[in-house]
C-alpha cells in the first residue's frame, strides 16, 4: 500500500481534517440526496452512514497528481491514508446507522415529520 508512517505522522492533522471533511461531506451529500429523490430519513440516514468512505479511485487521482507535479509530495500517502481510516471505520457506521435513524426521526419536529410525509407522497404521485 505504500503507506510511509513518517510522513503520515508528520502530516497527521492534514489526515484527521480531510478524514473529517469526507466523512461529514459524504454524509451529507448522500443523506440530501437520498431524501430528495423520496427516500425516507431512516434510508437516508443508513444510506449515507454506509457511504461515508472515499474508494480506491482516489489514489490514482493522487498519484497522477503527483506524477504530473500538480501535487505536493505528502498528498499521496495522506489520501492513502484517509480512504484506510474511512474504510475501516465503515462497518462501525452501518452497525450504528440504524440507531442513529431511529433517534433522530424520534428527535424531528412534528411538522418537519408531516413535511416529509407530504413530501414523499408528493414524489410518488409524480
Amino acid at each position: 500500500m505504500l503507506i510511509d508512517p513518517a510522513l503520515i505522522a508528520r502530516h497527521w492533522v492534514a489526515v484527521l481534517v480531510l478524514t473529517a471533511v469526507v466523512v461529514s461531506g459524504k454524509l451529507f451529500g448522500v443523506i440530501l440526496g437520498a431524501f430528495l429523490a423520496g427516500f425516507g430519513i431512516r434510508t437516508s440516514v443508513q444510506a449515507g452512514m454506509s457511504l461515508a468512505q472515499i474508494g480506491e479511485f482516489s489514489f490514482i487521482i493522487a498519484g497522477i497528481g503527483l506524477s504530473l507535479g500538480a501535487t505536493g509530495s505528502f498528498l499521496y500517502p495522506v489520501a492513502i491514508s484517509v480512504s484506510v481510516i474511512t474504510t475501516l471505520s465503515t462497518p462501525w457506521f452501518i452497525r450504528a446507522s440504524g440507531r442513529l435513524a431511529e433517534e433522530g426521526d424520534r428527535r424531528l419536529p412534528h411538522t418537519f415529520q408531516t413535511y416529509v410525509g407530504l413530501y414523499g407522497s408528493w414524489l410518488q404521485g409524480l
